[in-house]
């Protein structure tokens, strides 16, 4: 009985953190195919973002149509990430997006919210990179 229990919970962990995972790859591959509305399917009602022309809380369709706008100016070839985190409900990613116009640094923040079946970004920061500038 004992071990069918932690078999029980560590399938049902196993099983969340398989899922967690698969959204991350989504997520990031969607950023290597500048796929904004791939992209804004993680994004929360209301979203923090900093990007070079455009830094203030826009709704989600706002936000979906200014990332639209600046992977339309700056074509996207590759996408890294450097680090990710992870606690509890909130998560974090940094990455490099290497543009035709250079390298920008990506950083978001994600956290589960009531209601919602997976972490939704609530910050998201695209800023060029020192590496750009070397």
């Amino acid at each position: 009985m004992r071990h069918t229990i932690l078999l029980t919970i560590a399938i049902t962990f196993l099983s969340a953190l398989s899922a967690f995972s698969q959204d991350k790859v989504q997520l990031f591959d969607a950023f290597k195919n500048a796929d904004a509305n791939a992209i804004s399917t993680y994004f929360n009602d209301n979203i923090e973002m900093t990007l070079p022309n455009a830094q203030n809380f826009f709704t989600k369709s706002q936000a979906r149509g200014i990332l639209a706008d600046f992977f339309k100016k700056n074509q996207v070839s590759d996408f890294t990430v450097l680090h990710t985190g992870n606690k509890e409900n909130s998560a974090f990613t940094i990455g490099n997006l290497k543009t035709a116009n250079g390298i920008y640094r990506v950083s978001f923040f994600a956290r589960k919210v009531p209601n919602a079946t997976k972490k939704q970004i609530y910050l998201l920061r695209i800023e060029k990179s020192l590496e750009s500038e070397k």
